[in-house]
C-alpha cells in the first residue's frame, strides 16, 4: 500500500482491510511513521513518535480485536495519560513528566484495537485556541502554513488533516475539539458531559466543562470511536442515557436517508465583541438551505446568549479549573511557577486565580445554571441549533496564543472569544456540539459549521451530520501539506 492509498481510507475502512487480511497492522503503522516523517517537519505537530511504535503495530497483528483493530492514532499530550509514557501538557513546567497508569479513555482506545504511535502537540495546559508554545514552537495548519491549526488539539488535527493518521485524540474545555477541527477541515464532536469518562485520575475537569473524544475525517470514524469509548466507568459521578442503537449504525442509516424531520434554529448573529466573517455567515446559511432540502424545518432563531453575563463566570471557572493542575504539576516536578517554566498568559491566569474570592465561584456557578436553563428552554422549541463554529477562518499566528506579553487574563479571554465565541457556552451547559467541514474560504481555508443538540442527544448530531456528509461532501479536499504529495510508502 502506498501513502496516498493509505490516506484515502478512513479508520473504519482501514480496520476492514486489517480484518480481511488485505493489509496488516504493522504495515499501517509503518505507513503512519513514513507519513509523519514526510510532513511533520512542515507541521511541527508530533511531539513524540514512540520508540516502540513499530512493536505496537506488530503486536496488533497477533491479536486483532476491537472495531478499529490495527488503525494508527496519536494521543494528545494532555488529557489521556498512558502508563510509562510522558505527558508534558505542552509546558516546560511538566517537561519529562511520566504517568504510571492508563486513563479509562486510553485503555478504551487500546481495547478498540487502535495503535497509539505517539503524542501530538497542544498549547500550554490546553489553555489556548492555537498551538504556539515556548516548549515546542508553533504547529502549522496543513492548509496554509503560517496560520493556526487551532487549539488546543491542534497537533492531532494537523496530523489527521495531513493524512498521517485517521484518528487523533482531542479534548474540549472551551472548543478545543471543535476549534482545530474547524481550522483543519475535520469532523469534531464535543460529547455531552458524562458521555466519556475522565477517570480514574479526574472526576469532572473544569467543573464538567472539559470532555474528551477525537478529531477525524469522517462521521463514520467519529461515531465508531464514540461507540467504543463512551459510557460510564466505575466511580464516575453520574450516568447519562445512551443511544437506542450504536452511533455507527445511526450514521449509516442516516446517510441512506433515515432521519425524519427536525426543527433547527439558525443564527449567525455575533456572540460577543467580534464580527462574523461574511464567508462564515454564508457557510451557515448554505448549510441551512441544505438541511431544508433534506426535509428539516430551519428558521432564523434568537438564541438567548448574553456575552456580558457569560464572560466573567467563564473567566473565573477557567482560572480555577486550570490553576489547580498547574500548581500540582509545579509541586510534583519541583519547579517554581515562574516565567522560566510558564508562558506569560498562563502566569496572568494564575494571577486571576489568586484574586478570586470565596464568593466568586458560587456566583459563577449560579450564572452557569441560569445560562443552562435558558438554553434548555430554547431546546424545547428546537431539536438542533445551527451556528458558525468560529467567527473567522483560521487566523495567522500571534493572535490567540499564550506567549504574548501584552495580555492579561481578561485580554486573552477577549481575544479568544472574538475568534471563538460560539463554542465555550456549550462546555458550560454540558450539551453535545458537532463541527463539520462544510465550506472553504476564498483563500482555500476550511470553514466549520456547528450543530448543537440537547444534553445526551449525540444521536441527533450523528444522524444529521451523516446526512450533510452526503449532501455537502468534503472527502475530496486535501490540504497543501499532505502525505499524498510525499514519497510512496512501498
Amino acid at each position: 500500500m502506498r501513502l496516498d492509498e493509505y490516506a484515502g481510507y478512513d479508520a473504519v475502512g482501514l480496520a476492514h482491510l486489517v480484518r480481511t487480511g488485505e493489509v496488516s497492522a504493522a504495515e499501517l503503522t509503518e505507513l503512519a511513521i513514513a507519513g509523519a516523517a514526510a510532513v511533520d517537519p512542515q507541521l511541527n505537530a508530533l511531539v513524540e513518535l514512540y520508540d516502540d511504535a513499530r512493536d505496537r503495530g506488530v503486536a496488533a497483528d497477533t491479536a486483532p480485536t476491537g472495531p478499529l483493530a490495527g488503525v494508527p492514532m496519536v494521543r494528545k499530550d494532555i488529557g489521556a495519560p498512558e502508563a510509562g509514557k510522558r505527558t508534558e501538557l505542552g509546558s516546560r513546567l511538566a517537561e519529562g513528566l511520566v504517568t504510571h497508569r492508563d486513563s479509562h479513555l486510553t485503555a478504551a482506545f487500546k481495547e478498540a484495537g487502535l495503535v497509539i504511535i505517539g503524542r501530538s502537540a497542544t498549547s500550554e495546559f490546553g489553555c489556548y485556541g492555537t498551538v504556539e508554545t515556548a516548549l515546542r514552537g508553533t504547529t502549522n495548519n496543513p492548509w496554509k502554513p503560517g496560520h493556526t491549526s487551532g487549539g488546543s488539539s491542534g497537533g492531532s488535527a494537523a496530523l489527521v488533516a495531513a493524512g498521517v493518521v485517521p484518528i487523533g485524540h482531542a479534548n474540549d474545555g472551551a472548543g478545543s475539539i471543535r476549534i482545530p477541527a474547524s481550522c483543519c477541515g475535520l469532523v469534531g464532536l464535543k460529547p455531552s458531559r458524562g458521555r466519556v469518562s475522565a477517570g480514574p485520575g479526574a472526576g469532572e475537569p473544569n467543573f464538567g466543562g472539559s470532555v474528551q473524544l477525537v478529531v477525524t475525517r469522517t462521521l463514520a470514524d467519529t461515531a465508531t470511536v464514540l461507540d467504543a469509548v463512551g459510557g460510564p466507568r466505575p466511580g464516575d459521578p453520574f450516568v447519562i442515557p445512551g443511544p437506542d442503537r450504536p452511533y455507527g449504525a445511526i450514521a449509516a442509516s442516516a446517510a441512506a436517508g433515515d432521519v425524519g424531520s427536525l426543527r433547527i434554529g439558525l443564527t449567525t448573529a455575533p456572540w460577543g465583541p467580534g464580527v462574523v466573517h461574511p464567508e462564515v455567515a454564508a457557510a451557515v446559511r448554505a448549510t441551512g438551505e441544505a438541511l431544508e432540502a433534506l426535509g428539516h424545518h430551519v428558521q432564523e432563531a434568537d438564541f438567548p446568549f448574553d456575552f456580558e453575563q457569560f464572560e466573567h463566570p467563564f473567566m473565573d471557572l477557567w482560572a480555577l479549573g486550570t490553576a489547580g493542575p498547574i500548581v500540582g504539576i509545579g509541586e510534583r516536578m519541583h519547579r517554581p511557577l515562574s516565567e522560566e517554566f510558564l508562558e506569560p498568559v498562563t502566569l496572568a491566569w494564575l494571577e486571576h486565580y489568586h484574586r478570586l474570592t470565596a464568593g466568586d465561584i458560587p456566583h459563577a456557578l449560579d450564572q452557569v445554571n441560569r445560562m443552562a436553563r435558558r438554553a434548555g428552554v430554547f431546546f424545547t422549541r428546537y431539536d438542533l441549533l445551527l451556528t458558525p463554529t468560529l467567527a473567522q477562518p483560521p487566523v495567522p499566528f500571534g493572535m490567540v496564543n499564550g506567549t504574548r506579553t501584552d495580555l492579561d487574563a481578561a485580554g486573552n479571554a477577549r481575544a479568544l472569544l472574538e475568534f471563538n465565541p460560539y463554542c465555550p457556552l456549550f462546555n458550560l451547559t454540558g450539551q453535545p456540539a458537532l463541527t463539520l467541514p462544510l465550506a472553504q474560504s476564498a483563500d482555500g481555508l476550511p470553514i466549520g459549521v456547528q450543530l448543537v443538540a440537547r444534553h445526551a442527544e449525540e444521536a441527533a448530531l450523528v444522524a444529521v451530520g451523516a446526512q450533510l456528509e452526503q449532501a455537502m461532501p468534503w472527502a475530496a479536499r486535501r490540504p497543501a501539506v499532505h502525505v499524498a504529495g510525499a514519497l510512496p510508502g512501498r
